[in-house]
């Protein structure tokens, strides 16, 4: 909760989080003892990283929060459940965590599929501007996205995401489904 911790900029764009007054989760090497949880004021975590969590079409909501432990594993701090219940700066640092972690272009618009050798060559706009890639023409190569949604993935693995085909104008909808129909 956004009374309970602090988000802010750490070195080099990293994230910290401060806990006002967390409670620590200390498992008991004995398995049939139970395990201990204590409180720590003013717990500081460095080096936060944000991952999504589903459902994917809300990308807003549940947000993980984790870290590296020493010995080199992944490590979940919280949960953010609502990132938009968090203040503005609060909520542009988990985003830009999120685009580091996720590089997603997303296609504004499609004006041109070319099928040539079982490849689709399309010409699309992003959100960054105008982009050309390669995709072979498989359906192992499209991911649903939600209801209505497509993920692409090229030949180098980079994704390209159409967030609802049906939203697309009617002549750039047609083109898609000519050679994305599954």
């Amino acid at each position: 909760m956004p009374g309970d911790a602090t988000l802010c900029t750490g070195p080099r764009g990293t994230i910290q989080l401060g806990l006002v007054g967390a409670v620590e989760h200390l498992p008991s090497a004995d398995q049939r003892a139970p395990d201990v949880f204590s409180v720590v004021e003013g717990r500081i975590f460095r080096g936060v990283f944000a991952v999504n969590l589903f459902p994917a079409t809300d990308p807003d909501d549940y947000i993980s929060l984790r870290v590296w432990t020493r010995d080199g594993h992944e490590e979940e701090i919280g949960i953010l459940r609502r990132l938009n219940d968090w203040p503005v700066e609060a909520q542009a640092l988990v985003r830009d965590a999120l685009a580091r972690r996720y590089y997603l272009q997303t296609i504004i618009g499609v004006d041109e599929i070319r099928l040539e050798l079982g490849h689709l060559h399309l010409a699309v706009r992003t959100a960054h501007g105008a982009r050309q890639f390669t995709m072979r023409w498989s359906q192992s190569q499209v991911q649903d996205f939600g209801e209505r949604g497509k993920i692409l993935v090229d030949l180098d693995d980079n994704r390209f995401l159409v967030p609802d085909v049906a939203t697309l104008p009617p002549r750039e909808q047609e083109l898609f489904l000519r050679y994305v129909y599954w």
